[in-house]
């Protein structure tokens, strides 16, 4: 990426980590109101090299900002035994699995397998359906328990609101109206 000095005048160079900053302040404040630090769980079922650092990091940003991770190196055959244990464990707030496991349609099967309340990623075909349907809550007409999304869409949406771009005084669905996104 060229340097923001090169950057031409109709295009803006935002940094994640001026994103993040507030977003971690938000997440820190919320850590302080719960009676424990949240139990992240990573699955890990591949030799994937890319797959293992990206655990490795997944750890590490945790342990940074208070929150307990527990990676979890488990044989591919035995992964969906892992999950519905996971799931029924009032100790595990939230499960990320390190895809590809299978490199096949066989991950799917995985997604949905994996409660909606410990899908961290979002990746069950329930949450991604919410997402089109612009869905929020989990637990409708309550709207307690928001509807997570994927992690690259929800980040996208950060970066719009940073940008004052995402108009969140408009209801959900109309945010950006007006707007042109590439």
């Amino acid at each position: 990426m060229a340097p923001a000095a090169d950057a031409p005048a109709s295009c803006k160079v935002v940094l994640a980590g001026t994103v993040a900053k507030k977003l971690l302040v938000e997440v820190s404040e919320g850590l302080q109101r719960l009676e424990r630090a949240p139990l992240l769980v990573g699955f890990l079922a591949n030799k994937d090299p890319a797959a293992r650092m990206y655990a490795e990091w997944t750890g590490k940003t945790c342990r940074e900002n208070g929150f307990n991770f527990d990676l979890r190196e488990v044989d591919r055959e035995a992964l969906d035994d892992h999950l519905r244990e996971a799931n029924q464990d009032d100790e595990v707030d939230g499960v990320i699995v390190y895809y590809p496991v299978f490199n096949s349609s066989r991950d799917q099967t995985l997604q949905w397998i994996l409660s909606l309340t410990k899908d961290v990623e979002g990746l069950s075909p329930q949450l991604i359906d919410n997402m089109y349907k612009n869905v929020r809550f989990l637990d409708p007409p309550q709207n307690l328990q928001k509807s997570i999304l994927p992690c690259t869409p929800l980040a996208v949406i950060k970066i719009l609101e940073h940008l004052q771009i995402y108009n969140t005084f408009l209801d959900y669905g109309k945010r950006l109206f007006g707007r042109r996104i590439t």
